[in-house]
C-alpha cells in the first residue's frame, strides 16, 4: 500500500554555534593566538668551541581541524558551510567560515612559497589541480580524435 503521506524530516536543523559577532571575535581569537605562540625548537649552535642550544621560534601553520576546534564546530560543518558560500547560497555565518578557511589557504600558500612551512598541503592541492586538467585534456583529445576518425571513415564502404 502506497503511502500518501509525507514523512516527517528525521535530524536536526542546522544549529549555531554562537552569534556573528561571537563567531568573528573566535576566528580571529584563532589567528592571534597561533600568531603569538610559535613553536619553539632548540638548535645545537657551537661557538667558540662551545656548545649551546639555543631557542629558535618557529611559525606555526594555520589548520582548519585547529580553527574548527577552537569555534566549536566540525570540519564537515565548516566544508558544508563553504560550499553554501560557493553555490551562493550561504548566509552570514556562511561567510565568516568560509573566509577564515580562504585565510587559512593564504597563509599556507605563502608560507609554501617562502618555504616556511611544509609545501605539502599546498602542493598536493596545485599537483591535485594539474592532474585533473591533464585527465580532462586527455579526454578531450582522444573524443575529438574518435570524432575525426569517424569523419574520415566512409560511409557507404567503398573505397
Amino acid at each position: 500500500m502506497a503511502r500518501t503521506t509525507k514523512r516527517k524530516r528525521i535530524g536536526q536543523p542546522r544549529q549555531r554555534i554562537c552569534t556573528l559577532r561571537e563567531l568573528r571575535a573566535r576566528c580571529d581569537g584563532y589567528f592571534r593566538m597561533v600568531d603569538s605562540t610559535p613553536r619553539v625548537i632548540w638548535r645545537t649552535v657551537i661557538n667558540s668551541g662551545e656548545r649551546a642550544k639555543i631557542p629558535v621560534p618557529i611559525f606555526r601553520p594555520y589548520r582548519v581541524i585547529d580553527l574548527c576546534a577552537f569555534i566549536g564546530c566540525s570540519v564537515a560543518h565548516l566544508r558544508r558551510a563553504v560550499d553554501r558560500v560557493d553555490a551562493d547560497t550561504g548566509d552570514a555565518y556562511d561567510l565568516v567560515l568560509a573566509r577564515a578557511k580562504m585565510t587559512i589557504e593564504a597563509q599556507n600558500e605563502a608560507g609554501a612559497m617562502m618555504r616556511i612551512f611544509s609545501a605539502s598541503p599546498a602542493a598536493r592541492r596545485r599537483n591535485a589541480e594539474r592532474l585533473n586538467e591533464a585527465k580532462r585534456a586527455k579526454r578531450a583529445a582522444a573524443e575529438a580524435l574518435k570524432n575525426e576518425n569517424e569523419k574520415q571513415q566512409p560511409g557507404d564502404g567503398t573505397r
